[in-house]
């Protein structure tokens, strides 16, 4: 086992990787065992109510990250709703016309894991040149419109673009 430190060595941080993949790929499955077991005693039982608040209870212990992959798995195969009470508390509900799970329905979403169900967002370059060159741009154009088309709230001075356009060519 893997002892994690803010001092490891190469070999540790190596080892440390390794441990982390296993204890990820893990930690999935364990999920998708809990949310199957929940939705098995739900179908086995009829006790949608008890099955939306161990979802919930699953939804506020689970990274913040993966909290809308869950919604989204419960939402397609249970029915369930995700709700904000007056108080602020994140809660599933289920819906009154579906308190019964079939076999079938069951087995539909013991073959999807709520990880794959919802895939990760693919990684977004933040290109700075790109976007601070769209906003000299975007400057420019509003400094030459009409003055009755500008907001006195609108500061943009020469000297600012002129700075910024120094800025993108260093």
């Amino acid at each position: 086992m893997t002892t994690f430190s803010f001092k490891m060595t190469d070999a540790d941080i190596v080892t440390g990787i390794k441990s982390i993949g296993n204890r990820s790929r893990s930690l999935r499955v364990d999920i998708h065992k809990i949310l199957c077991s929940m939705t098995n005693n739900w179908a086995a039982d009829g006790a949608v109510n008890v099955c939306a608040e161990r979802m919930t209870q699953l939804l506020n212990e689970i990274d913040g990250a993966h909290k809308q992959k869950l919604v989204n798995w419960a939402n397609n195969f249970c029915s369930f709703t995700y709700e904000k009470t007056d108080d602020g508390a994140e809660v599933l509900r289920y819906d009154g016309k579906k308190t019964k799970l079939s076999v079938q329905e069951w087995a539909d979403l013991k073959a999807v894991n709520m990880f794959d169900f919802t895939p990760d967002n693919p990684v977004k370059a933040f290109n700075f040149q790109q976007k601070l060159k769209a906003l000299i741009e975007q400057a420019e154009k509003r400094m030459k419109a009409d003055a009755d088309k500008r907001s006195e709230d609108d500061a943009i001075s020469i000297e600012d673009v002129t700075a910024a356009k120094a800025l993108l060519h260093s």
